[in-house]
């Protein structure tokens, strides 16, 4: 084969094969773990900011990284120009080898620094200025100013620019230069020895004498090293180049390294932020989530998912709960999402072991600049004491207003058990069959009677769940009237129902309705201590029924009539102050509310009012509408 053909298509090899080495080299950088500047969240992408010291580490591994690549980089280009391309002598292998020794074990050791934490920035700026030395080396093997690769001197300029302090950067910069520098006077002057780089021509003694391309030329021929005007643009290109560079990249770097402070202080209040609400929110003893579109959950506390038995997998997936059998029967979340409104709601939990615990939902939205819904705060309470605490005060209340209609039990009952012992004696006596049918169908009346007033009581008295059920006004309103007229005090107290004739219906818990009814009537019934007369009406109007307790009592002066809700308040010698507080919760929890109207010598009115949500009516046909 022809010795120029020959020679061609080695430098195109060596061109095919620098490429396929830039896009490995590409390839790789891309693959190096962690950036130069670290972003300001952990790794695990839990909100955590590296101090000062996690990012010169971070620094430090990514450039014994970057050195790991670069050794690679030059042993194949070794490869490359020596076997391949044949662009150096064999006789340069030794020195190119020992100097790429050099940069491996200087790596091995920064490596070994770095995880022992010894001052990262003072071992990044010795590696550079050695990653300096090895590449002067480098050149002065493989044909210093003549060699294209003399460039590599900007790479660590641009990496002690990105890693380093201005001033820092700078001073590597200058080394970068001085070496440089000595390489050419070195070679120039004859101080050091020369390797002819194949790719340029080498005269002998005049033009037209260039050697053959792909023949190395022996130590008599005139060098473009030793040629100033070659040196002279070489050298002024590299020191604009570096000195550029440096500038450049250490202008933006530091507008990066600025921004990136900006950031991370940002990022530490919105922390410090995020620690206080976490902490204020486990402080009053509640769970909180944080739910994106989508219903993924982006974030949840430790309580939070002690309670709904979390794992940590569940953080970037959709919510277990929604749509699964046991969870939650109106999710807060998708309600938020859907109409950006804050709501609640309240649930049942069946744990492993059979225990029940009642959690409360409270969802509020995160809106954007413009005003769409981005994420849902959700907090979660256990309310399951509190759930307790009011089934206590509820009976406790019960319990209370019995306590008041003793003394009327006793004569509803004690009356007919009179009459009882003295028709039985009677019958003891006289065995007239016309008196024994008399007297049966009389001792039939009593023991109803006395039925009725045991099973009135103690289905008012009884402790049961606080389970909603539909409940029709009348049948209530005729309960609570049938209790208060066991009280003494209701004997001369008249009873006036006006219902419209209607049944309505209503779906709450019936107990605290009835109760809420006896605490009322049995004000109004104190309220006459010599009779008088209480009227009950219930309404519809568009929003909700109405139900009205009027009485032609005493009235209420301006400062009771203020007071008359708050817990302990009462104008009794011997009340507590809890029924009316008591009623006012209980209504309240219905989704209604109760008012008062009174002035002195007018009688009082209470009225309460329970919203459409749940409401219907019916008149021996199909309700219509049901809570």
């Amino acid at each position: 084969m022809n010795p120029e053909i020959f020679h061609q298509l080695r430098l195109l090899s060596c061109i095919y094969l620098s490429l396929v080495l830039v896009f490995l080299l590409m390839w790789r950088l891309g693959k190096l773990r962690g950036p130069a500047f670290p972003p300001p969240r952990g790794p695990s992408g839990t909100m955590q900011l590296p101090n000062r010291e996690s990012r010169l580490l971070q620094h430090a591994r990514w450039l014994v990284q970057l050195r790991w690549t670069a050794a690679f980089a030059i042993v194949t280009l070794v490869l490359i120009a020596i076997p391949i391309a044949g662009l150096l002598p064999y006789s340069s292998l030794p020195w190119l080898l020992g100097w790429i020794l050099v940069l491996v074990v200087s790596n091995a050791i920064f490596s070994r620094l770095i995880e022992r934490r010894s001052d990262p920035e003072r071992q990044v700026r010795i590696q550079i200025v050695v990653d300096l030395l090895v590449l002067t080396g480098l050149l002065n093997a493989s044909g210093g100013i003549e060699n294209p690769l003399y460039l590599a001197y900007v790479f660590p300029v641009i990496v002690a620019a990105i890693l380093l302090p201005r001033r820092a950067a700078f001073g590597v910069a200058a080394i970068a230069c001085l070496l440089f520098g000595l390489l050419v006077i070195g070679e120039a002057f004859h101080l050091l020895p020369h390797v002819s780089f194949g790719l340029f021509p080498h005269l002998e003694g005049g033009p037209g004498n260039e050697l053959a391309h792909g023949q190395v030329p022996t130590a008599g021929l005139s060098h473009a090293s030793y040629d100033p005007n070659f040196i002279a643009g070489k050298s002024l290109s590299l020191l604009v180049l570096v000195l550029v560079a440096s500038y450049l990249t250490s202008l933006l770097s530091g507008r990066l390294r600025d921004s990136q402070e900006e950031v991370a202080k940002v990022a530490r209040e919105a922390i410090l932020e995020h620690e206080r609400l976490e902490g204020t929110v486990h402080a009053a003893g509640m769970g909180m989530l944080v739910i994106e579109p989508g219903l993924r959950v982006q974030w949840f506390s430790p309580r939070a998912a002690r309670w709904l038995s979390w794992r940590p997998e569940v953080r970037g997936n959709a919510c277990p709960l929604f749509r699964t059998e046991g969870g939650c029967p109106q999710c807060v979340a998708s309600q938020v999402l859907e109409d950006g409104r804050p709501t609640e709601a309240e649930r049942r939990v069946v744990g492993d072991d059979g225990s029940e615990r009642y959690l409360r939902h409270i969802a509020e939205p995160v809106k954007d600049e413009d005003g769409r819904v981005f994420q849902v705060v959700e907090l979660v309470e256990d309310i399951t004491r509190r759930k307790a605490l009011e089934a206590e005060t509820v009976h406790a209340g019960k319990l209370s207003l019995l306590g008041q209609l003793a003394a009327g039990l006793a004569h509803e009952i004690g009356n007919p058990l009179a009459s009882l012992t003295t028709r039985l004696k009677r019958l003891e006596r006289q065995r007239d069959p016309a008196f024994l049918d008399e007297s049966l169908a009389l001792l039939k009346n009593h023991v109803e009677r006395i039925g009725r007033t045991v099973r009135n009581v103690s289905l008012f008295s009884r402790n049961r769940s606080a389970e909603w059920e539909v409940c029709k006004v009348d049948d209530m309103v005729k309960e609570a009237v049938n209790l208060i007229r066991l009280d003494r005090r209701a004997r001369d107290v008249t009873f006036d129902r006006d219902l419209s004739g209607i049944s309505t219906e209503i779906r709450g818990v019936r107990d605290q309705l009835v109760q809420v009814l006896v605490n009322l009537l049995l004000n109004a019934v104190e309220s006459m201590p010599s009779g008088g007369t209480v009227h009950i009406a219930s309404t519809s109007t568009d929003s909700g029924i109405k139900l009205k307790v009027r009485d032609s009592g005493l009235g209420l002066t301006r400062e009771v009539r203020k007071r008359i809700f708050e817990p302990f308040f009462t104008t009794k010698k011997q009340g507590v102050g809890l029924g009316l507080s008591l009623s006012k919760s209980l209504i309240e929890a219905h989704g209604g509310d109760i008012h008062v109207r009174s002035e002195p010598g007018e009688g009082t009115c209470f009225t309460i009012s329970l919203p459409w949500e749940s409401v219907g009516f019916s008149d021996g046909e199909e309700t219509t509408r049901v809570l």
